[in-house]
């Protein structure tokens, strides 16, 4: 952590005043130049030692004023101060009074006075944060110690700790205050004590300290201001806090690291499996796949297409859709069949937003059949067979496209219908097309949809709702199966389904937790495996 923890008091001749700092020093040349110099020691190659630098190290620290009291000196005339070094980071940290550099003791200099005089907490004891963007910011933590020569019985001392990162000092605004608060605890226990002991001695004499003139405590000529020694009564009490302080300098670094947030791995894959191709490319192609003895393609942009999954319920029925709909949200292959490549390739880009998009392979337009682990979405000309364990399998459903009968018209002899030679085929409109399903077997029984296929038709048969809001709505609709799919990703990790208990537990979850039905299951846990492995990863640890 970088920053400075100091101990600053208010003395009653002098002002604020700053008693003791503790600082880290990161293989910085003042810090080489303490370590080298420093005698050979205990200290050296031993984590967080403490000794006292009997040197001259006036270049590295400022000796206190001459004129200072008991009060406002924390070390005595020679001992400039300590020194610990930690091996594990090679890290070395300086206890002294005043900081070395002057521009340093100059804002913490600042920091003591406001602290003391200005910034003032409820209760004038307690935590505050003060500081400026432009300089330092500030954690001050203000108390009193009992001593029984101070004018009210008590002096006022702070703890500051001054850094320049704003944000690390708020974050760390509960460890520091904690620990501050447990550091002035101990204290004042000591001063309290200290207090107690000298009361019962001075029981019968302390009449005879007081002014008859002023009514006013006034020091006894053999009497000074006392160090936070002698309020203590612990002569190393200066060498507990250096450690003390090392200790939250120390820690305080550990507990929080910079890092660049980059939020959660996404939840599903992209993938980019399915491409609308333009009108060259497709028959470019088409030229290469199908033989030209048995097609021929048409112009593309005169070919219908389905423009949105309305559109598309409108042409097959709201009767035969629910039933679509659930083979493909549940996994099954969907094979479309047709002879316009964009018609085909319209329905699948349609169909497509029932699901998420990670467990969505498309092969628009082929000449061959491709299994399920190739796709998912298969479109088909019309005169592709499909295998034998495709037709009987409940696991795949095909849809025709069936179009109306062809009519020609010459374009030398005007609108003459029957006209086969120099003749052009009409472009039928959509609503004359036949859609027809086949399944080896119905999966939904007696009309019971699930909740998903319900909410799904509600959106598409209400009135008054435009395309885009429809859009926007089965949006809306996955990502909310989405999460009940991380939950139940979560559940099923944390209780596997290897007893009745768990069963019952899982039962439960889907009833009174995700709110779905037991027809909903397939679609759950078909989407499960849109979850990405380190989404699933992450969502353990959370």
């Amino acid at each position: 952590m970088n920053a400075i923890i100091s101990l600053c008091h208010f003395c009653e001749s002098h002002g604020p005043s700053i008693l003791f700092c503790t600082q880290a020093f990161h293989q910085s040349q003042d810090a080489q130049l303490l370590h080298d110099s420093a005698p050979p020691g205990d200290y050296r190659g031993h984590t967080n030692s403490v000794d006292p630098l009997t040197q001259n190290l006036s270049a590295i620290v400022h000796q206190p004023p001459t004129d200072q009291c008991d009060a406002c000196r924390s070390l005595s005339p020679g001992q400039p101060g300590f020194i610990s070094y930690d091996e594990s980071t090679q890290i070395t940290y300086i206890s002294c009074q005043h900081p070395e550099q002057q521009q340093l003791y100059s804002i913490l200099r600042q920091a003591c006075v406001r602290s003391l005089n200005c910034e003032v907490c409820p209760g004038r004891e307690g935590p505050i944060v003060f500081g400026e963007d432009s300089s330092c910011h500030t954690l001050s933590h203000t108390f009193n110690l009992c001593d029984r020569q101070a004018r009210g019985f008590s002096r006022l001392y702070s703890f500051i700790i001054v850094m320049r990162d704003r944000m690390f000092l708020v974050n760390s605004w509960p460890f520091l205050v904690k620990h501050l608060r447990s550091l002035i605890d101990n204290l004042q226990k000591k001063a309290e004590k200290t207090y107690s002991l000298e009361s019962d001695e001075h029981k019968l004499t302390s009449s005879s300290r007081l002014l008859p003139s002023h009514g006013g405590r006034r020091l006894l000529p053999n009497q000074t201001y006392r160090s936070l020694v002698d309020l203590t009564g612990d002569k190393d009490i200066y060498v507990y806090l250096h450690k003390y302080f090392i200790y939250l300098i120390k820690t305080g670094g550990r507990r929080m690291m910079e890092c660049i947030v980059e939020g959660p791995p996404q939840a599903m894959a992209v993938t980019d499996s399915f491409k609308m191709l333009s009108d060259q490319e497709l028959i470019e192609k088409l030229d290469k796949s199908l033989p030209s003895a048995e097609f021929r393609v048409l112009q593309l942009e005169d070919q219908p297409i389905f423009n949105s999954l309305r559109h598309f319920v409108s042409i097959l029925g709201s009767e035969d859709f629910p039933e679509l709909a659930y083979h493909i949200m549940r996994g099954d292959q969907l094979i479309v069949r047709g002879n316009d490549p964009s018609t085909v390739m319209s329905v699948l880009n349609i169909l497509k937003e029932l699901v998420p998009e990670s467990i969505c392979r498309i092969i628009g337009f082929s000449s061959t059949y491709q299994e399920s682990f190739v796709a998912e979405f298969l479109g088909l000309s019309v005169g592709v067979n499909l295998p034998r364990h495709i037709v009987d399998s409940e696991l795949h459903v095909l849809l025709d496209i069936l179009p109306p009968l062809k009519r020609y018209y010459s374009k030398s002899a005007g609108d003459q219908p029957n006209s086969v030679l120099g003749g052009a085929d009409i472009v039928e409109p959509l609503e004359k097309y036949k859609l027809m399903v086949y399944s080896a077997q119905p999966c939904l029984h007696d009309q019971k949809y699930p909740v998903i296929i319900r909410r799904l038709m509600a959106l598409l048969t209400g009135d008054g709702i435009s395309d885009q809001m429809v859009s926007r709505g089965i949006l809306a609709l996955k990502e909310e199966w989405m999460n009940k799919v991380k939950i139940l990703y979560k559940f099923s990790q944390v209780y596997p389904k290897d007893s009745l208990e768990n069963d019952e537990k899982l039962n439960k979850l889907v009833k009174e937790v995700l709110f779905v039905t037991p027809e909903d299951m397939p679609i759950l846990l078909h989407w499960r495996s849109a979850l990405r492995k380190d989404y699933r990863a992450h969502l353990l640890q959370k």
